[in-house]
């Protein structure tokens, strides 16, 4: 069993805990129970990262939920709006791919269906396949080192128009790069 699946298994195991015990508790009037409900909804939002949108979309949300939880940044850009880089408040998935982030006083929200993925070292430009719709999230932090193994695996996919040439350099590469520089000093 794959990394991916483990935690999907261990999501689903805590998630229908949660619904047993919500079940057992609703007819009591408390505010606790609303919190529950939310903790609830909130493991469910994590079992449609694995289940309900696409590999582009998914390298995207943990990324920005990396950001979240180590205090990094992100900037927004749409056609009518441009806000500069603020705290990410949170990051949910929704039913049928719907993914929404709120930075800021800002909620956006997108379906992961309709759009195309290019990728920057800093930035991911979301477009509508008739480019009427455009999205642009700036980062705080550059992609790790470590999602550039997934973004060679995204480059033969439909939804993945462009991935900046560093972005999936390989090890080898940067190898020979850094050789040649110690090589000129």
């Amino acid at each position: 069993m794959n990394q991916d699946e483990r935690i999907l298994a261990s999501l689903e195991r805590i998630s229908s805990v949660f619904n047993q015990e919500l079940g057992d508790i609703q007819q009591d009037s408390s505010v606790h129970i609303q919190q529950l409900s939310a903790w609830s909804e909130e493991i469910r939002a994590y079992i449609r990262l694995f289940e309900e949108i696409s590999s582009p979309a998914r390298l995207v949300v943990e990324h920005v939920l990396d950001l979240k939880f180590n205090d990094g940044l992100l900037g927004v850009e749409t056609e009518n709006i441009k806000m500069d880089r603020s705290i990410i408040d949170s990051m949910q998935i929704f039913e049928f791919g719907v993914i929404q982030v709120v930075v800021g006083n800002m909620q956006l929200s997108w379906r992961d269906g309709d759009y195309n993925y290019y990728f920057y070292p800093d930035m991911v430009e979301l477009r509508t396949a008739d480019e009427k719709s455009l999205i642009k999230l700036f980062f705080s932090r550059n992609f790790a080192r470590q999602t550039q193994v997934q973004f060679a695996a995204l480059k033969n996919l439909p939804q993945v128009i462009y991935i900046h040439p560093e972005l999936v350099k390989t090890e080898r590469e940067k190898r020979t790069r850094r050789t040649r520089k110690g090589e000129m000093a």
